[in-house]
């Protein structure tokens, strides 16, 4: 081996036993340190340090923190804006609020560049909706509602928020729910049934004419791929430029059509589509 061989070879040697010790640990101590590589000053390393380990303690999982950190950093963000969106998952953990939709909304508003202080707002408003939502399926299950596991129960409370965030009144929620508990429905099902009566008014469907194809609907039993045919069928209908009453008529005549197989033949189990109600921190990948 030549000599500048040998001192590359060493060299390279050099840097991978540095780098060694940020890369090994616990993904705990993964974080911290990706705190400490932030190249924020000390006293705001500091600030920033004590929040992601509230975060860590109170279980917000260590990956998501250091995607928060990195990227955070990645995008030019303050310190302070970093412990901000550290403080909103912790809280979002404490408070006992389903914790994925969350920490979605601040890593896919990073990983797209959104400015911080925007995520900042839109995950505390998803936080209050969140809050807001527990109550009214909790309500809904003491009134009849089919319940399932915590799991199901956290989903559904993800995607009344999420219609409440499209501006959903409570009161059509209410409604749709005791509707689905008068029909022996599933808290599975009155998810599907939300997050396309979420689609439906995200389209610019009123809220009450939606609450009644979403009852007819559910009193004909429809399964995830009869609300997905639903709301394909009115989607194309306003894409090629329908009219809302063309939307609202496609949408009675798929009714009519539509077998509705219902709860009968899948068992009250019914699969997490596409569904209405996502949107850019919906539902999907983190945003690494």
């Amino acid at each position: 081996m030549k000599p500048s061989q040998a001192f590359i070879a060493i060299a390279v040697a050099a840097l991978a036993a540095m780098a060694a010790p940020a890369l090994a640990g616990t993904p705990a101590e993964r974080t911290l340190e990706a705190v400490e590589q932030s190249g924020y000053p000390l006293e705001e390393r500091t600030m920033l340090r004590q929040e992601v380990s509230r975060a860590l303690q109170a279980g917000v999982p260590a990956e998501d923190l250091e995607v928060i950190v990195l990227r955070g950093r990645e995008r030019g963000a303050s310190a302070a804006a970093v412990r901000d969106l550290a403080d909103i998952a912790a809280q979002a953990r404490e408070q006992g609020l389903p914790l994925r939709p969350v920490l979605d909304r601040i890593e896919q508003g990073l990983a797209k560049g959104v400015p911080p202080e925007r995520i900042t707002a839109a995950s505390r408003q998803l936080i209050g909706h969140l809050t807001a939502a527990g109550p009214l399926v909790d309500s809904l299950a003491k009134g009849g509602l089919r319940t399932g596991s915590s799991r199901e129960r956290a989903e559904v409370i993800e995607s009344v928020a999420r219609a409440r965030e499209r501006s959903v009144p409570d009161a059509v929620l209410l409604k749709t729910g005791e509707r689905a508990g008068e029909h022996g429905r599933s808290m599975a099902s009155f998810d599907r049934a939300v997050r396309s009566l979420t689609f439906f008014v995200g389209s610019g469907m009123p809220a009450d004419a939606a609450e009644r194809v979403i009852g007819e609907s559910m009193e004909r039993g429809f399964t995830e791929k009869d609300y997905a045919r639903l709301e394909r069928s009115v989607g194309e209908t306003i894409r090629r430029g329908g009219t809302m009453d063309d939307a609202m008529r496609a949408a009675e005549r798929e009714i009519r059509e539509g077998r509705g197989s219902g709860e009968g033949r899948s068992g009250g189990t019914q699969e997490r589509g596409s569904g209405g109600g996502k949107d850019p921190g919906g539902r999907g990948g983190r945003g690494r």
